[in-house]
């Protein structure tokens, strides 16, 4: 299949048509659209059928919330059957404290393509918004239920399966996501978890109890840290799907870069809000059993992701939920 993508004009030179293997017949249509932002059955229909590079018909579409992003949901027929697909959206607002870079998202999954590591196809990739008036991909939709659903119907069984996938795709090494190497100088580092803290706000500006925590934090820093790893970003349970054969796809995979396992963890210790996965299942102690680390670890980890979570909470205005983080680490010091 030709590689289709579409660039701003200043990271590729060239006309379009010079640059990308346009299909004939979406040529016309193309021009009619470019630079309309509604998004209907012409538009959709162009879009994928240059995406896919086959003629492809949409016959209807739903939008599918989470993340910052926008996904939409399309249902289509082609000459190959029916099959449905996500676009992805570039948002028109992006949060600053978690920019979303698609074309890093894009190619990224384009290198998994050829990873033992369930995760969707992706096509077309138009950064100039020529299709639907904002950057888009077309991913592969994934069958399945999500582990935050299925947890609960196989309280030990799933748990395994979906910390053996996150540990499964933290073993992917930088050569094979080169995409996504080269945007870290050193992808196999040891991070400083305490750095991001530091980074966001003057220590001066924290209340008492938050300076307490971040004291305990410097003071209690395990001297020998868990080196970085290649991951998805965002190990939110909503985001492994199970699959037939116990496997587990991967689909998010916005924030995709090399971290400290441990810290990307530390995310199921406060969501879902009213649930946290970490409550209900010991996700983090079977990684560290998977990954021969000393559990005893896990404590500091705890009480850094409570205060990271005050500090989303503040910055985001949602004192209530601040002071969840409060009470948590009232009960941890």
């Amino acid at each position: 299949m030709k590689r289709q993508v579409l660039v701003n004009n200043n990271v590729a030179t060239g006309s379009i048509s010079d640059r990308i293997p346009l299909r004939k017949n979406c040529l016309p249509l193309m021009r009619n659209i470019c630079n309309m932002s509604r998004i209907n059955k012409k538009t959709l229909t162009a879009y994928l059928s240059w995406a896919i590079d086959r003629d492809i018909t949409v016959e209807k579409w739903t939008t599918l919330s989470g993340g910052i992003h926008q996904n939409l949901h399309i249902y289509t027929r082609s000459n190959t059957g029916k099959q449905e697909y996500v676009i992805r959206v570039m948002p028109f607002a992006r949060n600053n404290m978690l920019p979303y870079d698609m074309q890093t998202e894009y190619f990224a999954l384009k290198d998994l393509e050829k990873v033992d590591l369930s995760t969707p196809k992706v096509w077309g990739l138009d950064l100039e918004g020529q299709f639907l008036g904002q950057a888009v991909f077309a991913m592969e939709f994934v069958e399945g239920i999500s582990v935050l659903d299925a947890a609960s119907d196989s309280p030990k069984e799933i748990p395994r399966l979906f910390t053996e996938a996150i540990w499964k795709m933290n073993q992917i090494s930088p050569d094979q996501v080169p995409s996504v190497a080269t945007k870290d100088p050193n992808p196999q580092g040891i991070s400083n978890p305490l750095s991001w803290v530091q980074n966001q706000l003057p220590l001066s500006q924290l209340p008492h109890l938050l300076t307490k925590a971040y004291d305990f934090l410097e003071r209690q820093k395990p001297e020998k840290l868990p080196r970085k790893v290649f991951g998805n970003g965002d190990v939110g349970p909503q985001n492994f799907i199970c699959r037939p054969e116990k496997i587990i796809a991967i689909i998010d995979w916005e924030f995709v870069g090399f971290n400290d396992p441990l810290s990307e963890l530390m995310l199921l210790h406060s969501w879902p809000e009213e649930k946290p996965f970490l409550k209900e299942y010991p996700i983090d102690r079977i990684y560290c059993e998977i990954a021969d680390i000393d559990p005893e670890i896990l404590h500091w980890y705890e009480m850094l992701s409570n205060v990271t979570g005050w500090i989303y909470s503040s910055r985001d205005g949602q004192m209530n939920r601040a002071k969840v983080f409060e009470s948590r680490l009232e009960e941890a010091l």
